[in-house]
């Protein structure tokens, strides 16, 4: 049971640090999807085409805060 219970809790932080891992990943992923428009919108308007990747971005991380 003790061994049951400490593999559950392992398993726990691995979950946790990979989360953890993603999340970090995302926010990195829509800062630069945002400086990334910013930047296009500075030069020129921002068509639908253009704001795509930063859709894709967002779609991502979405999916991965479920």
């Amino acid at each position: 049971m003790q061994q049951a219970i400490q593999k559950i809790d392992k398993e726990k932080r691995e979950y946790q640090e990979i989360l953890q891992a993603s999340n970090a990943l995302c926010e990195m992923i829509a800062a630069n999807a945002l400086s990334l428009r910013w930047q296009l919108s500075c030069h020129r308007n921002i068509s639908t085409q253009a704001d795509a990747p930063a859709q894709v971005c967002i779609m991502f991380c979405n999916m991965l805060s479920i």
